[in-house]
């Protein structure tokens, strides 16, 4: 028997001329091979569209924050020069678009990301000694055009911090609008308020995710449900990238526009200690001004300034993780 597997032929793929590759016969490949090849094709689409996003969002930010601030200013806020600037944002934009293309289609898997409290407490626990106390639950909510995926790093994190009741959802970037975003969002509050009646969340938000958190968390339903929050890479101003988005989601998040303008009259002092980190560098939020919340400290935000890294690169940032959970360490000591 072993010698019949040993010398036995590999297959052909009976296979001629294909719909898609109709002057090709694939007869006289073995069928491994054509597997690897369909493989191949895949990654170098994957490679191909990361690059041509992350060439173009990098061309972008460089043109606008240039004629913006100059290059004397661009240079003190980055700490480097203009060429390591541009070449290291995008070689940092490419990776991370990788990493998002390689974990995007595990983000529509609900059981990964929003698991009942009656499973997920079957988990085990943060074998760390110095987090005893229980923590809060925590709420994470992707940006624009992501899914729970984009969590992957923050929630291994925040396990390893003793989070055990750790939550992502995912939403369609299309054919809705934000403050449907925003009823989402205190849906997801609402329902894990059921499971957890007697205790606070902590919401987390990436981009259009922060956006979500700020607008929640300045109306009176988040009074005594919220812990703390924390954003990340808010376009709190909005951005002229937005422009170029698909969809009136996207195109809503014009810097300075209707949406951003409606957010800021609605602002009101949070209910909870809020956290919004930003990187000096972010090539989706330009200008880099756009970052930053107007009257942050009068609505109870404290504002960090992040890795200088790009966007979506703050979702796998070590240092990002780090100065999201010393801020909820020091938020729920005090409480």
């Amino acid at each position: 028997m072993l010698g019949y597997l040993t010398t036995r032929p590999v297959e052909r793929m009976s296979m001629g001329p294909t719909l898609f590759f109709p002057g090709i016969d694939f007869a006289p490949y073995p069928g491994h091979i054509l597997g690897m090849t369909w493989l191949y094709i895949i990654l170098w689409i994957m490679i191909g569209v990361s690059s041509l996003l992350a060439g173009l969002t990098t061309l972008l930010f460089y043109y606008d924050n240039y004629n913006t601030y100059g290059p004397e200013e661009l240079h003190r806020r980055t700490g480097v020069s203009m060429p390591v600037l541009f070449l290291r944002t995008l070689g940092q934009t490419l990776l991370s678009q990788l990493i998002v293309s390689v974990t995007y289609p595990f983000g529509y898997i609900k059981p990964l990301w929003f698991r009942p409290p009656d499973v997920a407490i079957r988990q085990p626990r943060s074998s760390n000694p110095g987090h005893a106390e229980p923590r809060p639950p925590v709420l994470l909510i992707h940006g624009l055009y992501h899914n729970a995926s984009a969590w992957v790093y923050m929630k291994y994190r925040l396990r390893q911090a003793g989070y055990e009741h750790i939550f992502a959802y995912s939403y369609f970037s299309f054919f809705q609008d934000f403050f449907h975003l925003t009823r989402v969002l205190a849906n997801k509050v609402e329902e894990l308020r059921s499971y957890f009646p007697d205790t606070k969340l902590v919401l987390m938000g990436h981009s259009l995710g922060a956006l979500t958190i700020r607008a929640y968390m300045a109306s009176l339903e988040s009074q005594d449900k919220i812990a703390a929050a924390v954003a990340l890479a808010a376009p709190h101003q909005g951005s002229r990238l937005a422009a170029l988005g698909f969809g009136g989601l996207a195109r809503s998040l014009m810097y300075k526009g209707e949406l951003i303008t409606a957010l800021e009259q609605a602002d009101q002092p949070a209910s909870a200690p809020c956290l919004s980190i930003a990187s000096p560098v972010d090539e989706f939020v330009l200008p880099l001004d756009a970052t930053f919340l107007p009257r942050a400290q009068e609505l109870g935000w404290t504002e960090q300034t992040g890795p200088s890294i790009p966007h979506v690169s703050l979702l796998f940032s070590p240092k990002t993780a780090d100065m999201s959970l010393a801020f909820l360490d020091k938020v729920l000591a005090e409480n």
